[in-house]
């Protein structure tokens, strides 16, 4: 019987996931309100629900997509200000 629960966790893999994704999240976020200043609330629910694939897209781009072109990654349309 092992002792390590961790390493023989069948869930340890997805909770690694969640937890990348996490920081990936903070890092967008954190990165897109450096360039742009307070995000819209739509724009901040839209990282939140991202998966990984596309919060590296999103964080890829994070430094030279303008603000519209971020909101078209995440699937929302121009901003309405």
């Amino acid at each position: 019987m092992s002792t390590d629960l961790w390493r023989d966790s069948s869930l340890k893999d997805a909770l690694e996931i969640l937890a990348r994704e996490d920081v990936m999240r903070e890092s967008a976020r954190l990165a897109l309100e450096g360039r742009f200043g307070q995000l819209s609330a739509d724009v901040v629910s839209a990282i939140n629900e991202s998966r990984e694939p596309m919060l590296r897209d999103v964080l890829a781009h994070s430094g030279t997509d303008t603000l519209d072109q971020v909101r078209a990654r995440l699937g929302l349309g121009p901003a309405t200000e």
